[in-house]
């Protein structure tokens, strides 16, 4: 093999923001040579695996938008944790239909019973599916808001966050009461 020229178009890929390919380049080619393959699955190699990296690179970005509190996913469920749990629907809810539809869900419950764990696994089956999703809890949400009024950017906020596919809301219980907080809150519901 001409390890010059391999280096060089290492070279190229990275500065083409190609890294994946550059990375597995050296494995790509060696395999080609072992199987015999053609120049077009050779070339469809690398770039399959460029796509998937670029892929797990935005449903890693959109998790991180999000502002989860910690991974809760569906893989770490415990299924048998509730009895009372409807496990179907539950599944059901996995297909995010509901957001396709533009419908609300509302997960009520005890403390403890796994509200949070549900609503973060749905918010990250939605963002590998290419969702935008951000997670708040209520008092946060309302903090932030309220926050806006400052600068009279309220407005642009609510239409920011409206423009998400999903909304998680989580924590809604005890909030400390400000005069605004209904009508930034209506504001945002209605938008």
């Amino acid at each position: 093999m001409d390890r010059i020229r391999i280096d060089r178009l290492k070279a190229d890929l990275r500065e083409l923001r190609l890294k994946n390919m550059a990375e597995a380049l050296d494995e790509a080619i060696q395999t080609a040579h072992d199987q015999q393959s053609g120049h077009l699955e050779f070339l469809s190699t690398l770039i399959d695996i460029q796509k998937t990296a670029m892929q797990q690179r935005s449903v890693d970005r959109r998790i991180k938008q999000a502002n989860f509190p910690r991974n809760m996913s569906f893989d770490n469920f415990d299924w048998h944790f509730q009895p009372e749990l409807n496990i179907e629907q539950l599944k059901d809810l996995k297909s995010l239909g509901f957001i396709e539809q533009r419908r609300r869900l509302l997960i009520f419950g005890k403390t403890g019973v796994g509200k949070t764990h549900i609503a973060t696994a749905l918010g990250i089956e939605a963002c590998k599916v290419g969702f935008r999703v951000r997670f708040f809890k209520f008092q946060e949400l309302l903090s932030f808001l309220y926050a806006t009024l400052a600068d009279d950017a309220t407005d642009e906020a609510i239409v920011k966050l409206s423009r998400l596919d999903l909304v998680i809301i989580d924590h809604v219980g005890y909030i400390r009461q400000k005069n605004e907080y209904p009508s930034l809150l209506l504001d945002f519901v209605c938008a």
